[in-house]
């Protein structure tokens, strides 16, 4: 009975070191979360952020976006030379003026079609105005091909 009480204890103290043990954990983890707050947080008070996954440093994160627009801006400069547009189709574009997000027309796709798609926004999309990208609409000529 001595020996059970003995086991009883030991495993107690055990488990208390180890809860003090993840006691001194959380309060690491409070003191660094603190520390990585904004300036602006002048309460003490921790803020839970709720996006998941690390912050980016606003710093690289503009590098990041200009080399990503750097990159697309090259994309559309020097496209992929692709499959060139079959202009045998009887068609026409529907873009009545629309641009992409570039300022470019269905009629500049017609000399690269590889930005089909790439480059839609709000009011233009490729994919069914331009004849180019497969869109566009049958120029009533009386052709057999559909767009």
């Amino acid at each position: 009975m001595e020996t059970e009480k003995i086991e009883y204890l030991n495993e107690k103290i055990q488990k208390s070191e180890e809860l003090n043990d993840l006691q001194s954990v959380k309060e690491s983890a409070t003191s660094l979360e603190y520390n990585l707050q904004p300036s602006s947080n002048t309460e003490g008070e921790i803020k839970n952020n709720d996006a998941r996954g690390s912050k980016i440093p606003e710093k690289l994160l503009q590098t990041i976006m200009e080399a990503k627009a750097e990159y697309w801006e090259n994309l559309k400069t020097n496209p992929p030379q692709g499959e060139s547009y079959d202009s045998s189709r009887d068609c026409v574009d529907t873009d009545a003026g629309a641009t992409d997000s570039y300022g470019d027309a269905c009629a500049a796709y017609t000399d690269y079609p590889s930005w089909c798609g790439g480059y839609d926004d709000d009011d233009f999309d490729s994919m069914a105005m331009c004849c180019a990208c497969g869109g566009g609409e049958d120029d009533g000529s009386g052709g057999t091909d559909e767009c």
